[in-house]
């Protein structure tokens, strides 16, 4: 057992010692402009969705109220003419 760790710390240091030449060749850094692009598709949905349905299906003839008017929850609008 002695004789195999003997032999595994020769052969390290040798291998250590050999693998780091200074012939080698290196680089370094250069400052050049870069071009990435990422391209994703998604779809974006609310946080909060409310869906609106009848109660009876009828057909609309009159819009009483206009875009941005406000009015109560559960207001009947009628025209009572």
């Amino acid at each position: 057992m002695r004789k195999l760790t003997i032999l595994s710390l020769i052969s390290f240091v040798l291998i250590a010692t050999t693998s780091c030449n200074e012939n080698g060749e290196t680089i370094k850094p250069q400052i050049q402009e870069l071009t990435e692009s990422v391209y994703a598709s998604a779809t974006v949905m609310p946080a909060n969705l409310y869906k609106v349905f009848p109660e009876a299906v009828r057909t609309l003839e009159e819009v009483l109220v206009e875009e941005g008017d406000t009015v109560m929850i559960a207001l009947v609008v009628r025209n009572n003419e």
